[in-house]
C-alpha cells in the first residue's frame, strides 16, 4: 500500500509554502522600504532648525535695538546743540524723543544722560549741567572722561549717553539680557556754550 497524501493535506502544505514564500517577501520589502526616512530626517533636524531659526530672531532683534540705541544718542545731542538755551520742558521734549525712537522696546529699560561740558584753557573738563532719566546724572562741577582729539582749550561739548538692557523676546539661545550703550560729542551749532534752566 503506497503512501498517499489526502488533497486536504496538500492543501495545508501549500498554504504553508505561500504563507512562508510571503513572509519572506514581506521582510524583504520592508528592509527596502523608504517611505519613513523623510519623516525620521525631520524628527532629527527639526530641533536644530527650530534653534536656529529662534536665535536668528533673537540675534535680529538685538541689532535693531542697538541701531535704535545709536540713532537715538545723535538724535538728543543733534537736537540739544541747536538750542542756545534749554528750558526743563524743552528737555523732557527731547528726552520723549529719544524714548519714541526706541519703539517698540521697552522704554522703561533706556537710561538717557545729557551733559554740557567746559574745556578749560588747561585741557581740564568740568560739567556745567546735567540731567538724566532712568538713571544718574553725571555730577556737575566734576571732571568729565572725553576723547583727547575733542579736547581743545576753551571749548563746550553736548555729551550724551544712552544705555538700553536688552532682553530678548526667547531666551534659547540668548540667555538673560545684554547692555547696549552708545555716546555722542558734539559741540554747539549757534552759540560758544549752551546753558540749561531747568
Amino acid at each position: 500500500m503506497h503512501d498517499s497524501i489526502k488533497p486536504r493535506q496538500m492543501t495545508n502544505l501549500k498554504q504553508k509554502r505561500f504563507g512562508l514564500l510571503s513572509l519572506a517577501k514581506r521582510t524583504r520589502s520592508f528592509g527596502k522600504e523608504n517611505r519613513g526616512v523623510a519623516a525620521m530626517e525631520f524628527a532629527m533636524i527639526a530641533p536644530f532648525m527650530i534653534l536656529l531659526w529662534l536665535g536668528s530672531i533673537e540675534l535680529s532683534q538685538g541689532v535693531s535695538a542697538d541701531r535704535k540705541v545709536t540713532h537715538a544718542a545723535s538724535v538728543l545731542a543733534d537736537l540739544v546743540t541747536q538750542e542756545t538755551t534749554i528750558t526743563g520742558q524743552q528737555m523732557t521734549n527731547i528726552m520723549n524723543a529719544a524714548q519714541a525712537i526706541m519703539v517698540p522696546f521697552n522704554v522703561n529699560d533706556l537710561t538717557i544722560q545729557i551733559a554740557g561740558v567746559k574745556i578749560e584753557s588747561d585741557g581740564s573738563t568740568a560739567v556745567r549741567w546735567s540731567t538724566s532719566r532712568n538713571g544718574d546724572a553725571p555730577a556737575v562741577g566734576g571732571a568729565y572722561d572725553i576723547p583727547a582729539s575733542l579736547a581743545i582749550p576753551d571749548s563746550f561739548l553736548v555729551v550724551t549717553n544712552l544705555t538700553y538692557q536688552y532682553t530678548p523676546p526667547t531666551t534659547h539661545v540668548i540667555t538673560g539680557p545684554i547692555n547696549l550703550s552708545d555716546q555722542f560729542f558734539l559741540r554747539p551749532r549757534r552759540s560758544e556754550t549752551i546753558t540749561y534752566s531747568p
